[in-house]
């Protein structure tokens, strides 16, 4: 059996596009989806319990845990996985949607396999209309694919962006990750993490002795909204504030070499605006709500 985890905070309708679209997609029987509220507002509740009870999905296996104070990704993902009854656990975000039939696809690879501690990272697309998601996502997966390990050197992973398939990985986002119950018998995401907690997650389960397959079989679509051009400012910034921990010289490739790469080889430009953004929170949160609460 399979577990889709899934955590979601005041997004009913996304959510229910997502459970749409596994429906559409899938032919794989053996699932079941937890839903992991994190304390939304009492109208997005109860909205989100009139979708659950939609006839539409009376046949799926599907329970919805709700959380009494906020947890974050990394605490509702545990909850999940702490209630989960299959022995493959699948991690999604509740703003993607299904692209293919990735359960099968999961299912197969896990058959197959004698080694179960390899965790699978799936591969997301932007297909909506929104100018500051698409900007946002295309960021997104540019930083994926210059801090994977590909063999050939930093030109080559940009220039290959889009076209490689089933190789290994040092990261796997948590918005399509999936892996065997074994692994998460060991491991948990870490709490103390509000964002980059599938990071924290990935550096763990290296050092647990676990690889990270990248697969475009495991493909979904990802399109995070922003209401607003500082909400997306915040996003960043938050982001930012993960990265204080590495060392200078990681510092001043993130900075100044990665930004100047990223624009010149992709014809981007904004990405030097996103890291400045970035790096604006190794100093001061400046757009932060703890900025506002001060």
């Amino acid at each position: 059996m399979i577990t889709i985890i899934i955590p979601t905070r005041d997004r009913p309708h996304q959510l229910k596009n997502l459970l749409v679209s596994i429906l559409r997609h899938n032919t794989y029987d053996d699932f079941e989806i937890v839903v992991i509220d994190d304390n939304s507002g009492e109208k997005n509740k109860d909205i989100l319990r009139n979708i659950l009870a939609d006839k539409l999905f009376f046949n799926l296996r599907l329970r919805c845990i709700y959380n009494s104070k906020r947890r974050h990704p990394s605490g509702c993902r545990n909850t999940g996985a702490s209630e989960a009854k299959g022995g493959i656990l699948y991690f999604i975000d509740d703003d993607c949607e299904f692209l293919g039939d990735n359960l099968l696809e999961a299912s197969r690879f896990y058959a197959a396999q004698i080694n179960k501690k390899i965790i699978l990272g799936g591969h997301s697309v932007y297909t909506g209309k929104d100018l500051l998601a698409e900007i946002y996502n295309n960021f997104f997966n540019c930083s994926l694919w210059l801090s994977w390990n590909a063999k050939g050197g930093l030109l080559r992973k940009i220039f290959a962006r889009g076209k490689a398939d089933n190789f290994f990985i040092n990261f796997a986002p948590s918005l399509n990750m999936a892996c065997a119950r074994e692994v998460f018998d060991v491991l948990r995401f870490d709490e103390r993490y509000k964002v980059n907690e599938d990071e924290a997650f990935c550096n763990a389960a290296a050092r647990n002795g676990c690889k990270i397959l990248f697969t475009k079989r495991l493909k979904l679509a990802h399109n995070h909204a922003f209401s607003n051009f500082r909400e997306l400012l915040a996003r960043l910034a938050e982001t930012g504030r993960c990265y204080r921990r590495k060392n200078i010289f990681r510092k001043i490739i993130f900075i100044l070499l990665y930004p100047i790469g990223l624009a010149i080889l992709t014809g981007r430009l904004y990405f030097i605006f996103h890291y400045a953004m970035m790096s604006c929170a190794w100093a001061a949160p400046f757009f932060t709500k703890e900025k506002q609460k001060s």
